[in-house]
């Protein structure tokens, strides 16, 4: 009896609406009618469309519950009438729609109050500046924002998907006059400017060109018989060979967990050269390719985008000032319990008796080595120096309790800088009684594939080490700038912690201690100050952040043993710190790690002396030599394909496989994720600021008046608003970090003095 009632109730509400207002033929009788008698035709087109809906669905609800309890019949006459409603329904929507058609027509020319009772009642339609109707229960595109034709209806009754909504108190939905933006749209866009949805698709991609690279059957055949150079066991090297004639390092590149491109079929080769073609362009894409994109989203999506943009900015700034704020106020507490204690006294407190703490592998003692055995190599490349400059470095290293028994120094020279044999002679003099050792290589400025650079100097004087050196166990080397100066304790910390390492893991790690470029800050022009303080916090919190990604930077040191066994430095790539980190990460299947040792690291920003401006551009010269690193995001997608292809032959059968490449595909993640945030965000963010300002004055000047953009601009501009105050807050809150970092640590090792307050020091011009 339920449904009959409702069923009867429709069809009289059809009744009055189709023969009281629409003729037979279907089209509106439209008379000169008042204000009231349009609304009253509005209302009847409108509201029987509402109550059919709720009535249909109340049927719908009343059939599920009969399912379980009537017999078949009911299912069948519930089935039935349910038929009739949703033909009724149909019907509806054609007499709604010419009503709605004639209602159209009058209000067109009418006052603008009874224009706007038009869209309140039919949030189903909209129309247009000639009074033509358009029923569509889809979204507008995003582009439809542009044209100058058409009304903009104002939802009341109900919204499409994606419409965002302010939710009041008591969680009552309450509208505001806001323009229509799709949040599932906006999220995706921050995914683009980020960029991790480029990030995924070059991921993607990569295990995808791995899957097509096949292994030429002879290769296969003859891996048993190659298995002593992949085996666990190292490959003997003849120390008295001729280093012109043999690569000291070669076996050890041939082991490599790389598949040698020479092994694959020829298609695969092609497959590959295309690939790393690709690879070499990924740096420009994302740089200037995401900008772009952008850019062209704005035509279909400019609401979207200019969100986006506005968003992800502020975000970006916020977040990374709140991280500066956490990690480097931890990092400043831990340096200073660092600095008081006694260097000397490091090494003879590790030294005692070791508490057993079992390996997970095999139970050996994880302390069972004497940091007092561990010796240290110190390289410091160098291109027309100055001897004070070297001399300095060399004296800060001179002063570890360390130096004469455990410390040796090896001067990298360049061959073709004129004077370098004399430079070597007066600072193996002033430091012959200082250190364990002190020598000299000089890099022939004329070896093939051999650009000249740090990168090449460190390569060609590690080799000449390995030379030297006849223990690798227990030797750490340091690549240390000719201007660094070290903390005080550096070496004494750095023996502790690689013997206090498992000795599974010691071989797997990298030390890096915070770098602060000050050593001539009282020198240094405002706009340089700025950037030193906050280059300074960001390396600060890195390191203390114990889930930070980290990469070694500027002076940094590993095991001989692990630079060995990748083959050493690359000499191709600018950027031989972090290029030496990912090259490890990728030679050792995700093994290394990169560990703080939280003694501060000083040395010199580029400086003319005497020219403000000459200072703030040899600094800007330094600054693009260090965004050269974001070369290595193309050798880790080139790598990684060979990687693949390597773990999943024969050949590595003996070693991890392809698990050990999944678990480092996996931590590479956030490897790339901390190169994209260096880089690529860094270098758009200002990109991204112009574009928002270009977008606005567009939006500003293409939208028709009633889309509102003063209010799209309010209500966008609401939540980077708040996030910029915060960001200021903690902004100057890292301030204050840097300025107790250089009244604690800092101020006795900065060369002259402060002219000002301890606070406005830094607000200056020399």
């Amino acid at each position: 009896m339920r449904l009959q009632t409702c069923l009867l109730t429709i069809i009289q509400v059809v009744a009055i609406n189709d023969s009281a207002l629409c003729k037979l033929e279907g089209i509106c009788d439209v008379p000169e009618w008042d204000a009231d008698s349009s609304v009253f035709l509005m209302q009847a087109a409108a509201k029987p469309k509402q109550r059919i809906r709720g009535l249909s669905s109340r049927l719908e609800a009343e059939q599920e519950e009969q399912e379980g309890e009537d017999a078949e019949a009911a299912h069948a006459r519930s089935e039935a009438l349910l038929t009739q409603v949703h033909d009724l329904e149909s019907a509806m929507d054609a007499s709604t729609v010419q009503a709605g058609h004639g209602a159209a027509l009058h209000v067109a020319n009418g006052s603008q109050s009874l224009r706007e009772k038009f869209f309140d009642m039919f949030s189903d339609f909209s129309v247009d500046a000639h009074g033509n109707v358009y029923f569509d229960k889809q979204v507008p595109r995003g582009s439809d924002v542009w044209s100058t034709e058409g009304n903009w209806i104002k939802v009341s009754e109900w919204h499409p998907t994606g419409v965002t909504s302010n939710i009041g108190p008591w969680h009552l939905v309450r509208w505001n006059d806001v323009s229509y933006i799709s949040i599932t749209m906006t999220s995706f866009l921050c995914a683009v400017a980020y960029p991790a949805v480029l990030v995924a698709a070059l991921l993607g991609l990569t295990v995808l060109v791995s899957m097509c690279l096949t292994v030429e059957d002879k290769y296969k055949k003859t891996c048993d018989s190659d298995e002593a150079l992949v085996g666990e066991s190292e490959p003997e090297c003849s120390i008295s060979t001729d280093p012109d004639q043999v690569d000291i390092l070669q076996p050890f590149i041939d082991r490599l967990p790389v598949l040698p491109t020479h092994k694959l079929t020829a298609s695969s080769r092609r497959i590959y050269t295309c690939w790393a073609a690709f690879c070499c362009a990924v740096p420009s894409i994302m740089v200037f390719g995401t900008p772009v994109l952008m850019m062209c989203l704005a035509r279909p999506f400019p609401q979207e985008v200019l969100a986006a943009l506005t968003l992800l900015t502020s975000a970006f700034v916020y977040s990374n000032t709140l991280y500066m704020f956490i990690f480097a106020g931890l990092g400043l507490k831990r340096m200073a319990a660092q600095a008081k204690l006694d260097p000397a006294s490091i090494c003879e407190v590790s030294s005692g008796d070791w508490p057993p703490t079992p390996s997970s592998k095999n139970g050996w003692r994880r302390h069972d080595l004497d940091p007092k055995t561990v010796k240290h190599w110190i390289i410091l490349p160098q291109y027309k120096e100055d001897v004070e400059t070297v001399a300095m470095s060399m004296r800060s290293a001179a002063g570890s309790s360390l130096a004469k028994t455990s410390i040796s120094i090896l001067l990298a020279m360049e061959q073709r800088e004129k004077g370098a044999e004399d430079k070597v002679k007066q600072l193996t003099e002033l430091f012959k009684d200082k250190f364990e050792d002190v020598q000299a290589c000089y890099h022939p400025a004329n070896l093939p594939n051999d650009p000249p650079g740090k990168a090449s100097n460190v390569s060609y004087a590690f080799r000449y080490l390995l030379r030297k050196v006849h223990s690798y166990e227990n030797t750490l080397l340091t690549v240390a700038d000719a201007d660094s100066e070290f903390g005080q304790g550096y070496f004494e910390t750095l023996s502790w912690n690689f013997a206090e390492c498992d000795p599974l893991d010691r071989y797997t790690k990298i030390w890096q201690s915070p770098v602060f470029h000050m050593k001539n800050y009282h020198r240094q022009p405002a706009p340089v100050v700025v950037g030193t303080m906050f280059t300074s916090m960001q390396e600060l919190a890195g390191l203390s952040d114990p889930s930070a990604v980290r990469f070694p930077y500027s002076t940094y040191s590993l095991p001989v043993a692990l630079a060995r066994k990748v083959g050493g430095w690359d000499v191709q790539w600018i950027a031989e710190d972090y290029h030496m980190g990912i090259k490890c990460f990728l030679m050792t299947l995700g093994k290394t790690t990169v560990e703080p040792i939280m003694t501060p690291m000083m040395n010199y920003v580029p400086e003319e002396q005497g020219d403000w401006w000459g200072t703030c551009m040899a600094r800007w010269v330094q600054l693009k030599r260090h965004a050269l690193g974001f070369s290595d995001f193309s050798y880790y997608f080139m790598m990684l394909p060979l990687v693949f292809s390597y773990s999943s032959s024969n050949v590595s059968q003996n070693t991890e496989g392809l698990q050990g490449f999944w678990r480092m595909l996996s931590y590479g993640t956030t490897l790339l994720i901390r190169l994209v945030n260096v880089h690529v965000l860094i270098g758009v963010l200002s990109t991204y600021g112009a574009m928002e300002a270009l977008l606005k004055l567009m939006i500003k000047l293409c939208f028709r008046f009633d889309r509102w953009p003063d209010i799209l601009f309010l209500h966008v501009g609401v939540f980077p608003k708040y996030l910029m105050i915060v960001t200021i807050v903690f902004t100057i809150f890292v301030s204050i970090v840097f300025f107790v970092t250089y009244e604690m640590l800092l101020k006795k090792r900065v060369e002259g003095d402060a002219r000002n307050g301890p606070l406005l020091h830094w607000v200056k011009t020399p």
